[in-house]
């Protein structure tokens, strides 16, 4: 798997599993493979290691360490996170070498992204805001606005408020403040009946939400 060429998306995929055999490049590390730890500290625990020229792709939460057997030669680690400055490091490996490296990859600038959130008669509406393949957290907000300030990337966000249809929208920041703004519909209300089957009581309970 790590000597494999990879075909398809990068990295593991359902298509071609982790690429193309390589046997020579296997044998080769085999008998004078070198070994590279790598570990890296970043902003959010979200990293991403690319081993040039090979292209093999690596994730890491940014505290459990990275493992590599490699073949000798010269290689360039571009390492990059969720938040953080991309960092390239070059590594010149010997037969059998060992190798421990440690990165602490730098906090990216961060810009005001303004959230509006009404309902269709524009009145502020309390609602939740959870950005989807983010490591960010979701947040409520109780007066219909919110301010985050978040690094530059495409990103977006889902809003949802009881008794309204969830709403997303997408939006990019781009080394600048951003409004965005949402307008929740709101949906009929669905009774919903719990028949309590072999219970003692008769009596069905009710929910309205």
């Amino acid at each position: 798997e790590k000597t494999s060429l990879d075909l398809g998306s990068e990295g593991k995929d359902s298509t071609y599993g982790s690429g193309r055999v390589d046997a020579f490049k296997a044998v080769t590390l085999a008998s004078n493979g070198a070994e590279v730890k790598l570990k890296v500290k970043s902003p959010y625990r979200s990293v991403i290691v690319k081993i040039l020229p090979d292209g093999q792709i690596s994730r890491t939460n940014g505290i459990d360490p990275l493992s590599f057997s490699m073949a000798p030669g010269t290689y360039d680690f571009e390492i990059s996170g969720f938040g953080a400055i991309k960092q390239i490091v070059t590594v010149k490996l010997k037969a059998k070498q060992k190798l421990s490296l440690e990165i602490n990859l730098q906090a990216a600038p961060k810009f005001p992204v303004n959230f509006e959130m009404k309902d269709e008669n524009n009145q502020p509406l309390s609602a939740r805001i959870s950005f989807p393949n983010t490591p960010l957290l979701a947040v409520k907000t109780h007066n219909g606005s919110l301010t985050l300030r978040l690094p530059n990337g495409d990103y977006s966000g889902v809003v949802s408020s009881l008794g309204f249809a969830k709403t997303a929208r997408n939006f990019q920041v781009e080394g600048e403040a951003v409004r965005v703004s949402y307008t929740l519909k709101k949906i009929s209300p669905v009774l919903v009946v719990a028949d309590l089957a072999g219970a003692k009581s008769n009596i069905p309970y009710y929910y309205n939400r």
